[in-house]
């Protein structure tokens, strides 16, 4: 499976190696532990926005492979040339980064 986001503020799914869209995806693959993350949308990164931006704002995110000092880490970088890191997952409305 790969998920992603798109620019209607979805979250897709899709096959591999077809590459078919799973429309049933959000909840057929809910306690999937993914290899990675890059999506700005989804439950574990919705802390990430801040008051203020829009669903545009957030260029990308991408998770730590491994634990560091015992924690994921998710890093982001928004429109304001700002890059921020948080610990993953980041469920949590408007979280600070550390």
């Amino acid at each position: 499976m790969i998920r992603t986001n798109d620019g209607s503020y979805e979250l897709l799914y899709y096959t591999i190696p077809d590459g078919k869209q799973n429309k049933s995806g959000a909840s057929a693959y809910r306690d999937m532990d993914w290899a990675t993350n890059s999506c700005v949308l989804g439950w574990a990164v919705a802390g990430i926005w801040q008051q203020g931006m829009d669903g545009s704002d957030i260029n990308h995110a991408n998770r730590s492979n491994k634990p560091v000092n015992g924690s994921q880490l998710l890093a982001t970088a928004d429109d304001f040339g700002k890059v921020s890191v948080y610990r993953y997952p980041c469920p949590v409305e408007r979280a600070k980064s550390v």
